[in-house]
Order: structure tokens, then sequence, then C-alpha cells
């Protein structure tokens, strides 16, 4: 079998793709995410439509707005960073006060509300941008977001309304958009990852073979996946388990059966002769570049994507592994509450949509109904 992704596949790390300006914001997206993540300040001084910072007044929207960041999880900053930049760039546009703002402010940024999606050619290594409406699930976050923005200025005495307090918001859909794969499927996909690490014999393949065998295992999110470390391995009732940082920044484990830890070993023992020490001693995230910095979730993206074409399968994204892990768990006999337990859901009704799909096939009174009627005699 031969192994392509994005040009021939080698195994070797690919380039990282060129992140472009974000019209939210006018800034670099990729510069703007690297400094919120070392200095929140100075990140929102980038904002526009603020009035401009000024370090004697303790009580400043800027400064507000560095400690209504701090206040959340480091995936919940940066979500409500970019969801607030864009706001505040239609703000700036419309040549809008944002703590004079109302309602119908908010409806015409949410009537108006896109996303930009990048492709990158592999053959000319070009980027192109397309613009397109955002989904129900992107306005419902960036109207959460800036609510919680200004629920905060209220808190503190600065803004007298919350103009996002009682815009209508769009229902999600009962089932989740996101490609995912069946039993048979999944099993497919780990066994090329499989035979594509030991044929091509180097890091990457075995990382990527042992990364998304834990994330379709487990179903952990991306997020998760990439931020987990070595002190994170436990054990838990004598079996092998990892603990991560859920969504809201409470704790939980998964375990580790024997067919993920060994596809991580192989992988570790590789990734240690590079760095020039023993297994055990290996420290710092479980998964990263040949660089040695963590993953990224557009990494994980731009890999899964190649992959799966590459093994004949649909194209995926990085979190289909996560409804992929459900589907397999509830054709095989789980119940909804164990699918809902392994994901770390608070909410049942989101792993019901994760399941939808599946169930709504698999599970469908149209098998029942065709029986009844007996087979096709034309």
């Amino acid at each position: 079998m031969t192994f392509y992704g994005e040009g021939k596949d080698t195994g070797r790390e690919l380039q990282p793709m060129a992140v472009g300006r974000t019209q939210a914001a006018g800034v670099d997206a990729g510069a703007a995410a690297e400094l919120l993540r070392l200095d929140g300040t100075s990140a929102v001084q980038l904002l526009p439509a603020l009035p401009p910072p000024d370090r004697s007044d303790r009580y400043h929207p800027r400064a507000l707005t560095v400690l209504w960041l701090v206040d959340a999880s480091a995936n919940t900053r940066r979500g409500y960073f970019r969801d607030l930049a864009d706001w505040l760039a239609h703000c700036e546009r419309n040549d809008l006060d944002p703590l004079q703002a109302r309602r119908p402010d908010v409806d015409a940024w949410k009537a108006g509300m896109t996303i930009t999606r990048r492709r990158r050619d592999p053959a000319t290594g070009t980027t192109s941008e397309t613009s397109e409406s955002a989904a129900p699930a992107t306005v419902c976050r960036r109207l959460a977001a800036v609510s919680s923005w200004y629920e905060y200025l209220i808190g503190s005495d600065l803004a007298v309304r919350n103009p996002v307090r009682g815009t209508s918001r769009p229902k999600p859909p009962d089932f989740s958009p996101l490609p995912a794969l069946a039993t048979e499927q999944v099993g497919r996909f780990l066994a090329f990852l499989d035979e594509r690490a030991v044929t091509l014999a180097t890091e990457v393949p075995l990382r990527e073979a042992a990364q998304f065998r834990l994330m379709f295992t487990t179903g952990l999110r991306v997020a998760a996946a990439t931020s987990v470390r070595f002190g994170d391995l436990t054990e838990e009732a004598g079996r092998a388990a990892l603990r991560y940082t859920k969504k809201g920044g409470q704790s939980d484990l998964v375990p580790l059966p024997d067919a993920v830890l060994r596809a991580c070993e192989r992988y570790w023992s590789v990734r240690a002769v590079r760095e020039g020490v023993a297994r055990n001693d290996l420290s710092g995230p479980l998964f990263v570049s040949l660089r040695g910095s963590a993953l990224k979730q557009r990494d994980l993206d731009r890999r899964i994507r190649a992959l799966s074409v590459a093994a004949g399968l649909p194209e995926l994204t990085a979190h289909s592994t996560r409804r992929s892990a459900a589907e397999v768990a509830l054709a095989g006999g789980a119940t909804i509450e164990q699918i809902q337990d392994l994901l770390g859901l608070a909410d049942i009704r989101i792993a019901r949509r994760y399941a939808a799909n599946s169930y709504k096939i698999t599970g469908s009174p149209a098998y029942t109904i065709a029986d009844a009627l007996g087979s096709d005699r034309n």
C-alpha cells in the first residue's frame, strides 16, 4: 500500500499553514492568540472600538475585559477573545460605541455573521479564503460570549444594559453536522494508520497512529488530546487512566485500553531516542511536534483530513473522532448515559445529538415496516 496525503507521504512534519489576518479584529490571528496566552493585557489592547488604554483607570473597559478573560479557562478565553473581537469590529465599522449599543445593533451583527474558511492547495502551497454564513451553533456561541462580557461590565457598574439579552438565538440542529465513521470504518482507518507507521517507521506516523487511536477510543476533545501531559497518566481501580481537563475547567478521567497504550508506547520510545532521554524520563505534552512544541487543533485537522482521504474514507475533522467514538459505542450496545459519561458531557441532550444520525438510521422503524410489508415482488 502506498501512503499519500498532502503530496507524497514521507512521514515528516508538514510545514505549518500560514495564518491569515482576521477581519474581525484587524490583527494577525495567530499572533493575537499567542499574545493572549502570554499577556492578556497586551492582547486586549489590540481590540477595536473600546476607548484608548488608560492605566490610571482600574475600571477602564479594557482593564475589566482582561479580568473577565482571566476568569475563564484557557480554551474558553481564546474563544471569548475571538468572539468579542468580532463584535467590537462590527461596532467599529458602524461607528458604534459598544457601551451604548442596543438590541437592534446586536440583531444587525447577528444577521451579517459569517465565517471564513481557509483551504490550502497542496500543489501550489497557496491558501484561499471563502466566506459563508455562520452556522447556528457559531451564532449562539458568539452571542453567549458577548452577553457574558456585558454581564461582567454590568456587574462592575460600567455598563447599564446588556444588548444581547432578549436577542433570539437560532436553535441548533437535533443532530451533529460533523462527519463520523461507523465501527468498520474506524477499524479500517486505525489499521491504515498502524500499517503506515510500520512502513514509514518514523516519529510522526507513530505519533499520529497513537494520538488518533486515543481520540477515537476515548472521545477526548481536541483541546484535551493536545494538552494532556505525562503527569496526567495515572491508575484507577488498577487500570491505566488519563486525567484531563473538561470544557469548563473540571477534571475528569478516561481509561487507557491496552491497544491505546501500546500505540503510545511505540511513539514514546522513538520520541525518547530523538530527545536523548530514557522513555521513563519523557516529560511535557504526551504528543509534540518534532520541534518539541504542543500540537494545535489546526495541526490535527490538517492531518486527519489528508489521512482520511488517503485511506479512502470521507474527509474528516479532528472533532469527527469524538462523534465517531459515540457512534461506535452506541453500535456496540452502550447506553446514551454511558456515552454522556465517556465524553464528559454535562447535558445528555448533547450526547443524543452525537448519536442521533446513527440511531435514526440503524434504529429506524422503517426496517420494521419493510419486514411487515414483505419483500419487493416486482
